[in-house]
Order: C-alpha cells, then sequence, then structure tokens
C-alpha cells in the first residue's frame, strides 16, 4: 500500500504527498528536487499558494484532467504535478506525482499514474 506524508499545512488546505514504502522520499518530492532552483521555487510557491488560498481559477495555472473524476493538474510552465481532493477528509489535497509536459496534452501514461497512485490512496490513520 502506498503511504503518504505531509507537504505543507496552509490556512485552508494540507496538501499531502505520495510515497512507495521503499522509498526515502515522496514521489513529487523527489521531482521538485530534480527540477533547476528558480523552476523549483516557482512550484514550491505555487503548492503554498494552493495550501493558502485553495486551488487558482485561472486555467493556466490549475485545470481539471477531462474525463477524469477528481484529477487534477497545477501548472507552473513546463512542469506539472498531478493531484485531486482526499475523499472523506475535509480540506485536504494529495500530490501524485510531477512530471515536465512537452507537448499540448497531458500524456495518458501521466494520467494513468495518477490514477492508479490516486486509487492506492488511503486516508487511513499510518503508523509513525
Amino acid at each position: 500500500m502506498i503511504e503518504y506524508e505531509t507537504l505543507v499545512c496552509g490556512k485552508r488546505f494540507e496538501i499531502r504527498v505520495l510515497r512507495q514504502p521503499q522509498e526515502k522520499e515522496a514521489i513529487a518530492v523527489q521531482y521538485i528536487e530534480s527540477v533547476p532552483e528558480r523552476q523549483r521555487k516557482k512550484l514550491i510557491s505555487a503548492i503554498q499558494f494552493v495550501a493558502d488560498n485553495g486551488p487558482p481559477y485561472n486555467t493556466e495555472k490549475c485545470r481539471r484532467i477531462t474525463g477524469c473524476h477528481n484529477l487534477l493538474e497545477l501548472k507552473e510552465k513546463p512542469h506539472r504535478l498531478m493531484w485531486f481532493y482526499s475523499k472523506g477528509e475535509r480540506g485536504v489535497i494529495v500530490i501524485t506525482h510531477g512530471f515536465r509536459k512537452k507537448g499540448d496534452k497531458t500524456p495518458q501514461g501521466e494520467i494513468d499514474r495518477a490514477i492508479g497512485l490516486r486509487d492506492q490512496y488511503s486516508p487511513r490513520p499510518q503508523k509513525t
């Protein structure tokens, strides 16, 4: 089963990231740390904005994935963070992973990966 950890607790939302049990760092954190520093700062700022204010209404910054229930992407060109609202928990957003978008459409493989990770997520209390 996939694990999670809290990345940011903001004024409106708790942002969680998913981590494979055998990994030391969360999937999204690994991606964010691999991004050049200037772009990394923008991604971190976008995450903090969502935690404090909720997802941006601007579709240039955030949008729902068409045809996928409860799956969205936070956009900071050319990077994307896939996320969803945690079912049964108010004020919790879970980031599945990040990737660099190279074309006009979000690759189906990235959507499938996010759906698979979302389906493995369980908001039950974890052992620490």
